[in-house]
């Protein structure tokens, strides 16, 4: 029996979606045509943006999430032929971006680092510290630039040693526009 891990924040909606979008994606088409992440990120947000009045900012705000999201699953995929799923969903207050895919057991552990932190409003820290480093600023520029919630689930290693992890950032709708 496998056991879920939540990292960080990962709040559940509490109703069905207004609108929603969702997608499969392969990440070796991503991987040999980088574009393709912002296209994809760029398709889904101007899908949404109908749900929005400010649909000009929703759009930029809701296709940087996505995009961030999708390169994510493109870098750190554990076999870039297993598909991921991309997916927004608009649930009035709230909007959840998210990516789930096979990934590596070192982005997993990188998520268990950087994840709790996140949830504890450090987001400006880890981004400064980051940057410094030179290394992954994207969640952490999304948590401080967004307010944007930003956690994951993780699902161990089944019989074909494969990591299933969900990767979710939420916005207020509110911050959405505002941007």
């Amino acid at each position: 029996m496998s056991t879920l891990t939540v990292l960080g924040a990962f709040p559940e909606a509490s109703a069905q979606p207004l609108s929603a979008i969702e997608m499969d994606l392969v990440p070796i088409d991503l991987v040999t045509e980088w574009r393709r992440c912002g296209m994809i990120a760029d398709f889904m947000a101007d899908y949404m943006v109908p749900g929005f009045e400010q649909r000009e900012t929703a759009r930029s705000v809701l296709s940087t999430v996505m995009n961030e999201l999708v390169e994510n699953a493109a870098k750190f995929s554990a076999d870039t032929r297993s598909p991921a799923r991309a997916s927004i969903r608009h649930h009035g207050e709230v909007v959840h971006l998210e990516v789930r895919n096979e990934a590596t057991e070192k982005h997993v552990q990188s998520l268990r680092e950087l994840l709790p932190v996140l949830a504890h409003d450090e987001a400006t820290a880890v981004f400064r510290q980051r940057l410094q480093d030179r290394r992954g600023l994207g969640l952490a520029l999304l948590a401080r630039d967004y307010g944007a919630t930003v956690g994951a689930t993780v699902l161990p290693a089944g019989p074909d040693g494969r990591v299933t992890v969900c990767l979710r950032v939420v916005l207020s709708a509110a911050e959405v526009e505002q941007r």
